[in-house]
């Protein structure tokens, strides 16, 4: 037997082997169903604290502002982000001072423009509301500033939305209640309208809107956006059991990994894209290769 017939079966078999790769990598990481977008998308996870991927985090109380009302935050590793404090009157105003926590510098969150409403997931320890000083108020900074050039932060009063059997609360906000403030007061300043959702860099929570004193204590697992008619579970797993958290608006259904639209420019899928375009590459080699011997072969074939 020649050696060129000897090696050229080596090629059929490499071929075999590169296009079952390439039709692994499309079938585990760029499903059907995202190819054709079926999949609800109208979520964009923000924080998941019952995981180690969570944002960072920082308080900012009203010392700022010269009273003396204080806050801090811990972990509770995989249950969630312990924020407790005492908000104190600020003597010289003869009004409640406030504390708030949230996302430490300028982080991005996309996908929010394909949401209604943001909310935030939240224990029930004790049975008690009012350790959270209700109502709390959500705040969300864009960048945006009056036209004084004083900057501007969008706030709206969180309101209890649904509760789950094991005492879960999820505080919801709808995008269109939130008015713009300067120092908590109401100012002349653009709308929060969906095309400045994606210049969101900080989100939190603060205690302002409750216009009280005292000391509270949020649990708190997760943040997240949503379209109107998509629920995120409310169980002892919070938000995390059906949205993974490395991933804003990316959702798992049906235990297949499927991508929204704000996911198509992630550095994973460009990756596994690249993949199968290589593992693409080396078919077309090796069916050349392994054609090279026949006198009738064209490249073109």
């Amino acid at each position: 037997m020649a050696a060129s017939q000897m090696i050229f079966p080596l090629p059929g078999i490499l071929l075999r082997i590169a296009k079952i790769f390439a039709l692994y990598q499309v079938a585990v990481f760029l499903p059907v169903d995202a190819l054709h977008q079926t999949v609800p998308v109208g979520v964009a996870f923000i924080a998941d604290f019952t995981s180690s991927a969570a944002p960072h985090m920082e308080t900012l109380n009203d010392p700022v502002m010269g009273g003396e009302s204080f806050s801090s935050f811990s972990w509770d590793d995989g249950k969630c982000l312990i924020w407790e404090g005492e908000v104190k009157m600020v003597s010289f105003l003869q009004a409640p001072g406030f504390c708030i926590l949230r996302t430490a510098g300028r982080q991005q969150f996309s996908g929010l423009d394909a949401t209604s409403r943001i909310s935030f997931l939240v224990m029930d320890g004790d049975g008690d509301d009012d350790t959270m000083l209700q109502p709390m108020a959500v705040i969300v900074d864009t960048g945006a500033q009056t036209t004084e050039g004083d900057p501007v932060t969008y706030t709206s009063v969180l309101s209890e939305k649904r509760r789950g059997q094991d005492g879960t609360v999820e505080l919801s906000a709808p995008w269109s209640s939130f008015v713009a403030t300067f120092r908590g007061e109401k100012v002349d300043a653009p709308s929060l309208f969906p095309d400045e959702m994606n210049d969101i860099y900080r989100i939190g929570i603060s205690t302002y809107e409750s216009h009280k004193v005292g000391t509270f204590r949020v649990l708190l697992k997760s943040i997240y956006a949503t379209s109107d008619g998509t629920k995120i579970p409310l169980n002892n797993d919070g938000a995390s059991a059906n949205i993974l958290s490395d991933r804003v608006g990316t959702v798992t259904v049906r235990g297949r990994l499927s991508l929204s639209p704000s996911a198509l420019s992630s550095g994973p899928l460009v990756f596994y894209v690249a993949v199968a375009g290589v593992a693409s590459l080396l078919i077309v080699a090796l069916k050349y290769w392994g054609s090279m011997g026949r006198p009738d072969y064209s490249l073109l074939q």
